[in-house]
């Protein structure tokens, strides 16, 4: 089966957790399911060999994927959206996201892989 087109976050912000709504799925497996049809990662299941992601959460209103730790994050930029019908994301910068995206500004100017308006752009859009 294909993956499904996943939700994109706002430009420049990263999926820290999904949380899908007990409302629209019922069940853990079925919003494991969804998870993994949009592309993202489920964890592992207690009683399982740990991997990378922790274990699904249940809450009594959703259940919850962590995608990468919040550790992960530049203070203060995480925020929950709605990304579609009993989907919500806890979405936020990467700590590093601003050099990395500078960086690879001027390494794409310097191979004439962008015009110097969309660089000045680029580098526009990385000010606070």
């Amino acid at each position: 089966m294909a993956t499904k087109q996943a939700p994109k976050p706002p430009s420049g912000m990263v999926i820290q957790t999904l949380i899908l709504s007990k409302t629209v799925f019922k069940t853990m497996a079925a919003a494991a399911k969804w998870v993994r049809d949009h592309g993202f990662k489920v964890g592992t299941s207690k009683g399982k060999v740990p991997v990378a992601k922790p274990a699904p959460e249940e809450t009594s209103t959703s259940f919850r994927f962590r995608q990468r730790p919040p550790g992960d994050f530049q203070a203060g930029t995480l925020r929950t959206i709605r990304l579609t019908e009993g989907v919500s994301a806890v979405v936020g910068r990467l700590k590093r996201q601003a050099a990395r995206k500078g960086a690879d500004v001027c390494a794409n100017s310097n191979r004439g892989e962008a015009s110097q308006s969309q660089v000045a752009q680029d580098l526009l859009d990385l000010l606070p």
